[in-house]
């Protein structure tokens, strides 16, 4: 498997990766998943963040999952916690307040596949020059309007 095979297929995963983070992240706005880790702790995925909220009383059972829908009513809301990593001291207006709530951002678990669906992006533009685009071989010394000498087809532009 040459180079321009290799880095079209790096850039086939990583933008299927991408792709599938993206779409979880953007379900979190619509959907919210909260597990109570213990009497005092709970931790949820909601609004594009991962929220850990801590409370010196106990609100509910240990392990327990709550998943479910945002409603019709509910309106989207944009928190700090989405663009970049908060604490809030104190409530912050949920039904049992917390004694400190944690909230960390889910974008930049993007960051390393959109990184690599990038560069691998530049590089098959770059070796599109230097390989046939339909069979892979080397068309280094060739006049770019010659056909490829491996299968006969005319360079695309």
């Amino acid at each position: 498997m040459n180079a321009f095979t290799r880095t079209k297929r790096r850039f086939r995963i990583a933008l299927a990766v991408t792709m599938s983070l993206a779409a979880g992240i953007v379900t979190t706005w619509f959907c919210f998943v909260w597990v109570y880790c213990s009497a005092h702790t709970q931790v949820g995925v909601g609004c594009g963040t991962l929220a850990i909220l801590r409370y010196s009383s106990a609100v509910g059972g240990s392990y327990t999952w709550i998943v479910g829908w945002k409603s019709k009513q509910t309106p989207l809301v944009w928190i700090a916690g989405a663009c970049f990593p908060t604490w809030e001291s104190g409530g912050g207006g949920y039904a049992f307040p917390s004694d400190f709530t944690v909230f960390f951002p889910l974008w930049p678990l993007l960051l390393p596949s959109a990184i690599i669906a990038f560069r691998a992006h530049r590089t098959i533009r770059r070796l599109a020059r230097e390989f046939c685009n339909h069979c892979g071989y080397s068309r280094a010394g060739l006049a770019a309007d010659t056909p490829c000498p491996e299968c006969g087809r005319a360079p695309t532009a």
